[in-house]
């Protein structure tokens, strides 16, 4: 019923500084982005977690994933360090970030790798006047109901990414604006004639483009969730 899309490339500065997809190693996390229009790749839990709050937080407006390769001499040696992530704010803020489990940063010794790391980047991004911050599984994992909510909304729209759903996200709005919240589970009921992945995938992509919101915060996302137009 839909039609397949073009799935758009995304500019040349929003790239990682190197292939990501064809790096070697099993354990990576990899989504669909709807914000960048490609996959993205994470090579922890921590950085996947991360990324997804990045990817559907509306006041972001693009972000890329290990943008840059930095070299500076520090303590008489030339360290080079990889930063995890540019984030760029619809207000026009930027910022760097660095995910990390607290315990690497607490067992850290004096010139070890991770010290070293830190240290470039922070000396970096201060010369380049950008903010930057170190991101841990406190700040993260704070609310794994929301994760939970958010890893599933996410996986509906990997798994559909080469559908043109913006008709049905219009419909699913229109229905949403002049009849009220619906719980997710009538949205689908109010669409029987299309395929119910398809519905919940729509109403998910409105709820990333910021056109609607439901409270996955407190309450695990299931088909009695409700689900209002912004």
């Amino acid at each position: 019923m839909y039609r397949k899309r073009k799935l758009r490339r995304a500019p040349q500065p929003g790239m990682p500084c190197r292939n990501l997809l064809s790096s070697a190693g099993s354990n990576r996390w990899i989504f669909y982005s709807v914000k960048l229009g490609r996959l993205v790749v994470a090579y922890s839990l921590l950085e996947y977690l991360h990324l997804l709050l990045v990817e559907w937080n509306v006041g972001i407006k693009t972000f890329c994933e290990q943008p840059r390769r930095i070299q500076m001499l520090w303590a008489g040696r030339l360290v080079t360090s990889v930063l995890d992530l540019h984030i760029l704010w619809w207000s026009g803020k930027e910022e760097y970030r660095e995910t990390k489990y607290r315990k690497d940063l607490e067992s850290a010794i004096p010139d070890s790798r991770v010290d070293r790391q830190i240290a470039v980047q922070t000396a970096w991004c201060s010369f380049q006047r950008a903010a930057y911050s170190i991101v841990t599984e406190e700040i993260v994992m704070a609310n794994p109901i929301y994760l939970e909510g958010l890893r599933q909304m996410q996986a509906q729209l990997t798994s559909t990414r080469h559908l043109d759903l913006s008709s049905l996200q219009d419909r699913i709005h229109r229905l949403l604006r002049f009849e009220g919240p619906r719980r997710l589970r009538e949205i689908e009921e109010s669409f029987t004639n299309i395929d119910i992945s398809h519905v919940r995938a729509a109403t998910f992509g409105l709820i990333h483009a910021g056109r609607a919101a439901a409270d996955i915060e407190t309450k695990l996302l299931c088909g009695s969730t409700a689900v209002e137009a912004i």
